[in-house]
């Protein structure tokens, strides 16, 4: 299995005392040890403005076997990590072996939404999990909080969703112009609308058997209203 780091090019405009060069991993399997290989990347940031940083969320690969843990470390606004205890300062966001039968094989790719309000924040993160092995769907975690400083220095427990996954190969949406039902979710990407914060957008990855046995790969859009807090 091929081993993978995650760089990131510092923007411009941010502080420039960062130590990060452009060649140099920004977080590798060398700092999590019991990850050989990082995947997925996706960025919360900690504040509305994130003045104070992010969390870097990505699927720990730990072996051979399908992934079964999303990880976050934190990095400040240079995007140089957050040291803590001789190492980044690191959480474990979501774990297969907690989240019931739909992740019973295995979890991957998160897609984070953070919302801030007067009255606390609320972190949505959409992932894919697997009940048996291949079998992708798309599944939801939600972590409310009134203290909005937290993310500062934890990431809040997202909790599953009732009716896990929301998204399932046997779903209407995923099912729409197959060929003899054969199509298979392979990712998810989500966010807010700028012009209407209740409702969501999302991309559905989906892989397609056509007719003539060839596979092609699409791209599907989606909305959905979602309540605010």
């Amino acid at each position: 299995r091929d081993l993978f780091g995650i760089q990131i090019v510092r923007p411009v405009g941010s502080p420039g005392t960062s130590l990060t060069l452009p060649s140099t991993p920004t977080l590798s399997p060398d700092e999590v040890p019991e990850c050989i290989s990082l995947r997925d990347p996706a960025l919360i940031p900690v504040d509305r403005d994130a003045i104070g940083g992010y969390w870097l969320l990505f699927t720990c690969i730990e072996s051979a076997m399908p992934p079964r843990q999303i990880h976050a470390v934190r990095v400040s606004r240079a995007l140089e990590i957050v040291q803590e205890g001789g190492g980044p300062m690191r959480r474990v966001v979501l774990d297969a072996d907690e989240l019931g039968p739909f992740a019973a094989a295995g979890i991957r790719a998160p897609e984070p939404v953070v919302s801030f309000a007067e009255d606390g924040l609320r972190l949505r993160v959409w992932f894919l999990a697997q009940s048996t092995p291949g079998d992708w769907a798309v599944a939801l975690a939600e972590a409310r909080t009134h203290d909005t400083a937290l993310l500062q220095l934890d990431v809040p427990e997202p909790q599953p969703f009732p009716v896990n996954p929301i998204l399932s190969n046997d779903s209407t949406l995923v099912l729409s112009g197959c060929v003899a039902d054969q199509c298979n979710i392979t990712g998810i990407a989500v966010t807010p609308r700028a012009d209407d914060p209740s409702r969501l957008r999302f991309l559905l990855a989906r892989r397609l058997k056509e007719s003539a046995g060839d596979e092609t790969f699409q791209l599907i859009p989606l909305e959905q209203t979602w309540s605010t807090p």
